[in-house]
């Protein structure tokens, strides 16, 4: 039989208790949140005599822990409880702080006649403050007329009497004390009767004490204020401010004395005090004449530091009087200048343009520039700008110097090399224009308007650019640039022809012997004029030449090599063996690099087969076993080199040669390949050997190329280097050299 469940009883959860206005009022207090207890306690209508005490203890004690509100808080608590000697007695002391000095001796003699113990804490209070009110303090026990004084006078000891009798004969104007007296009274006393030796000697005395320590160095910086000693003057009052001695005038008299002190320093050179002193003054004064002070010899300090090489010191201190409300034409420039030294430029160029903005407009004015200067401060920032990066701005800056200066023509032509970088040639070719219609034969901008000519001009226009390099021989005949530009224009034109092959060869052949005509002495442009003439079946014209080439300078292995290059081209490979002899004898030691450089340009000319022999010459001169990890390395970046590449890598693994590059460089070829499962396998062993030898560099490449061909472009990679898109499309000799550069940084 099935057991009935029984069903739970929930608990009645009980309302909280509403608790009434006065207990509402006494948690708050309890928890010291007097603000809460007394609005509570106002509201209740018929308060009891007990919470009107609550009341006052509330105010009381708020009052204690609100310095600003004291005076109210303490008004209100004497309101509710006026026999209450505690809120009487804190009453008098806040109004004696406030110089209410007739408040305070009604709450000190009302504390006396209420509670006989707060008698001994009010009597010298009492008697202070009847003394600041002019009156009678100081009496004899046997004057019965005088029993309020007395009262007050009896509690006090011998030594608080005699301060108090002495400082009622000096408000008096008896300014005498004898041996007896304290130091600061005879201090004062002396001082008084113009006896300031005497009264400096007592005052040095008084400063041990800590009561008379700030009164003491007051009148110890009134006498060294006597004798024009600024320095002693400063040094005594601050002492007195320090010591909690801060009469109204003190403060205003320490901020003059201490501008005063700056501006001697200023005038002796001593521009680190002046600028102390000066702060210093800052402290108790605030005026513009001050800020100006100071911000001058912060700008002082900061020129020195500059002269003498310190530019980070220098940068602080402008930076400072920037802060301190000196921004001026002048402080923009050092600033700049600094910003400059430190090679942030943007920054730099910002100041500089805020310089510009600063400027004076009036020409009577010390900092006035020319039009000239406004313009060279605008070239300025532009080249300010280009360091940092930021070539728009820097072009748009640079039209505000030729602006200022519209016939300044290196103005305008850093603004047309400016509009060439950024490749706005129409821009740059306009500027030039205007350039050379002031001065038709001005150089620069004939040698960059062929540059521009020649970056812009499709290839069957861009003779254009020839006209104005010939133009500058003209004018010039000795200028190198114009004639190394024709001889670098028509090179690159012959090569295009002579690639082209068949009848172009003729206009290769015609367009080098322009370039030669500019470099007689071009023996690589006699060889390739050769190689011309020998494509096109003219034998005897091309050795003639490369006879002719060798002859100059028989020593200059290049020459070998593109001769041999030239006779591989036309499958004369019996005559190409016989150059390398001829190289091999005219350069002893002739290293394997010579070798391995013609090796490639099989690759190149899809005939890998023939490498071989030529990779077997580099192998037989080489002077150690880092052949085979040198041909792999440079097989790398050839194409259709796979598996004559990855041949001289597994003898570098065989011979031991540098395991964890040889490994890295398998492992690029295997991508090459498209085979992931050994390209895995190598990267894994690459890292192995790099850990092994602790090589942090060669690790950090090997994670450099592996990114490189794991990503998504490795396909374009690996069809960049198997041949199938020319290198030279992404320049990819450079990408990889950058790779397995070991100088190589993050920027």
């Amino acid at each position: 039989m099935a057991r009935r469940k029984r069903k739970s009883k929930k608990k009645k959860v009980k309302p909280a208790r509403r608790l009434s206005l006065p207990q509402t009022g006494l948690k708050a207090f309890r928890q010291g949140n007097y603000d809460a207890a007394l609005a509570a306690w106002e509201q209740v209508t018929h308060k009891s005599p007990r919470l009107e005490q609550a009341i006052a203890e509330a105010y009381f004690r708020r009052a204690l822990r609100e310095p600003q509100n004291k005076g109210q808080g303490l008004a209100k608590a004497v309101a509710l409880q006026p026999k209450e000697a505690r809120y009487l007695y804190h009453a008098g002391l806040a109004a004696y702080k406030k110089g209410d000095f007739a408040a305070a001796t009604s709450c000190f003699e009302e504390v006396q006649t209420i509670d006989e113990a707060f008698a001994p804490r009010v009597a010298l209070l009492l008697a202070l403050a009847r003394l600041r009110q002019g009156q009678e303090t100081a009496t004899s026990a046997c004057d019965p007329g005088r029993r309020s004084v007395q009262a007050v006078w009896h509690k006090l000891s011998n030594h608080k009497k005699q301060q108090i009798q002495l400082a009622q004969a000096f408000l008096q104007g008896k300014y005498e004390a004898d041996d007896t007296a304290e130091p600061l009274w005879q201090g004062l006393a002396n001082f008084a009767n113009g006896r300031f030796a005497a009264a400096q000697s007592h005052l040095i005395q008084a400063t041990k004490d800590d009561v008379a320590a700030g009164i003491s160095h007051y009148y110890l910086g009134m006498i060294a204020a006597r004798n024009d000693d600024l320095a002693a003057t400063a040094k005594q009052w601050a002492a007195a401010w320090q010591a909690n001695f801060q009469p109204p005038a003190l403060g205003d008299n320490l901020g003059e004395v201490y501008q005063r002190l700056a501006e001697e320093r200023l005038a002796q050179q001593e521009y680190e005090m002046a600028l102390r002193a000066a702060t210093e003054a800052n402290r108790y004064k605030k005026d513009n004449q001050l800020d100006q002070l100071i911000a001058y010899l912060q700008q002082k300090i900061a020129y020195d530091a500059a002269s003498a090489g310190d530019w980070q010191q220098a940068q602080d201190y402008w930076q400072q009087a920037q802060v301190q409300g000196g921004s001026t034409f002048r402080l923009a420039c050092n600033l700049a200048l600094a910003q400059e030294r430190e090679e942030a430029f943007d920054e730099a160029a910002a100041l500089w343009r805020e310089a510009l903005r600063r400027r004076p407009r009036r020409a009577d004015h010390p900092d006035a520039i020319t039009d000239d200067q406004v313009a060279r401060l605008w070239q300025r920032t532009a080249k300010a700008y280009q360091k940092a990066g930021a070539f728009e701005e820097a072009i748009n800056v640079q039209k505000m110097a030729v602006k200022w200066q519209p016939d300044d023509l290196t103005l305008r032509m850093e603004l047309a090399e400016g509009l060439l970088e950024d490749g706005r040639f129409q821009a740059a070719e306009n500027e030039l224009e205007r350039i050379l219609d002031r001065n038709q034969d001005h150089i620069p901008a004939l040698l960059l308007m062929g540059e521009v000519m020649n970056a812009s001009d499709s290839w069957w226009q861009s003779t254009r650019a020839t006209r104005f390099w010939q133009r500058v021989l003209e004018i010039e005949p000795n200028n190198a640039m114009a004639r190394q530009n024709l001889i670098d224009f028509y090179i690159e034109k012959g090569d295009s022809y002579r690639d082209w092959g068949g009848p172009m060869r003729s206009q290769a052949i015609d367009v080098y012997n322009k370039a030669l005509t500019y470099d007689p002495e071009n023996n690589v442009l006699k060889i390739k004029i050769g190689g011309c003439y020998l494509s096109s079946g003219d034998e005897k014209a091309g050795q003639t030449l490369f006879d002719e080439a060798l002859a100059a300078d028989p020593t200059d292995l290049d020459l070998y090599k593109e001769i041999i290059v030239n006779w591989l081209v036309v499958d004369a490979y019996e005559t190409a063996e016989q150059v390398a002899q001829q190289a091999a004898q005219a350069v002893p030691n002739i290293g394997s690099s010579f070798y391995v450089s013609i090796a490639t340009n099989f690759f190149y000319n899809n005939e890998p087969d023939g490498a071989q022999s030529w990779l077997d010459k580099a192998v037989s001169v080489a002077t150690d076993d880092n052949i085979y990890l040198e041909i792999g390395q440079t097989l790398l970046l050839v194409p259709n080199s796979e598996e004559l590449g990855r041949k001289y890598l597994y003898k570098a693994l065989e011979l031991g040669n540098d395991l964890g590059r040889v490994h890295m460089l398998l492992a690029i070829f295997s991508n090459k390949m498209r085979d992931m499962k050994v390209a895995d396998k190598h990267w894994r062993e690459a890292r192995k050997f790099a850990r092994r030898a602790r090589d942090e560099e060669l690790l950090e490449e090997i994670e450099e190329a592996k990114m490189i061909f794991d990503n998504p472009l490795a396909g374009l990679l690996t069809r960049m280097m198997g041949g199938d898109i020319d290198p030279g499309m992404l320049d990819l000799p450079h990408i990889l050299g950058d790779l397995f550069d070991e100088d190589d940084d993050d920027d």
